[in-house]
């Protein structure tokens, strides 16, 4: 089967999917427990809703499409190619699960850089759609650098608001992935040089992913500590059970890890208007002023 429909007064979720390994496409009617905009905004109050969210997100199924009659509609990872009409017309490629687009430099011919752009959180954050994990940041942004650069933007698939670009407990291997797509592209093109940015949960990738891959990086206000959206916020972005260990565990430890000796270029901007300053004050300013730029701005950056 690769459909199911689920009967929130009747079954239970794990026992439907084990049933079900096949399962491709999942509807879940949640009137019975309340309506709503979709299964993420109930599950914000609604413990078996969250329940039930966090189990299809830690199987690989992502909510795509919410029905009028209050169902909310999930597609696994597998088959979200077959979902997004963005994949399906070549707007957007999907290659070993990661999925991306690509932008030719305007000037050809010429020695050719690469901009990596990591998506921040959606600015519709619960919106029922898969680009909720596709952020467009700066969408005119190549009117605005050198001609000669190409941009690669990478979807943040993974857990309910994204994965930080980071492994899962869905995605184990999620970093490797993303990894080598970088260097895979950046070599095709022959780039000169490849510089990653993003802001926040993007800047999260960008730190992360410049670190790893030792390329030069901007990262602005990026998330290096749920703490706050987890105590202050009741889990505002739905990370508390998606990872195997927590943002403040993996950046200390490559921050410890890091080899300033071949260390390329980054630079850091926040604000201490940010929610994020006292995390990366004591990460990053404390172990690592000596080793990255940082860029302090007095009003919030993102």
């Amino acid at each position: 089967m690769h459909v199911v429909n689920y009967d929130v007064s009747k079954d239970n979720v794990e026992e439907v999917l084990f049933s079900n390994l096949d399962c491709r496409w999942f509807h879940y009617p949640h009137k019975k427990l309340d309506s709503g905009k979709s299964l993420i905004d109930l599950a914000r109050y609604n413990k078996k809703a969250y329940e039930d969210l966090i189990f299809l997100a830690n199987n690989g199924y992502y909510i795509y499409n919410v029905k009028e009659n209050n169902i909310t509609s999930f597609v696994h990872h597998s088959a979200i190619h077959k979902t997004w009409n963005r994949i399906s017309n070549g707007e957007f490629c999907i290659e070993d699960s990661l999925v991306y687009s690509f932008t030719e430099p305007l000037l050809k011919n010429f020695d050719t850089n690469l901009l990596v752009i990591f998506s921040s959180i959606s600015g519709e954050m619960y919106q029922p759609y898969l680009f909720r994990y596709f952020e467009q940041n700066f969408s005119s942004i190549q009117k605005h650098i050198s001609p000669n650069t190409a941009i690669l933007r990478i979807a943040d698939m993974g857990g309910v608001t994204g994965a930080y670009y980071l492994n899962t407990n869905y995605m184990i291997d999620n970093e490797i992935k993303i990894q080598k797509l970088i260097k895979k592209i950046s070599n095709k093109i022959d780039a000169k040089k490849t510089i990653l940015f993003g802001i926040s949960k993007g800047g999260s990738g960008a730190l992360y992913h410049g670190i790893m891959g030792n390329y030069n990086f901007l990262a602005v206000d990026p998330i290096v500590d749920d703490e706050f959206y987890l105590t202050k916020c009741n889990d505002l972005h739905f990370v508390r059970e998606i990872f195997k260990e927590t943002k403040k565990i993996k950046f200390n430890r490559i921050i410890e890890n890091l080899n300033y000796s071949d260390l390329n270029n980054g630079c850091i901007i926040c604000s201490p208007r940010s929610e994020q300053y006292p995390y990366i004050s004591s990460l990053l300013f404390d172990k690592c002023a000596n080793i990255f730029p940082f860029l302090v701005v007095f009003q919030k950056v993102c």
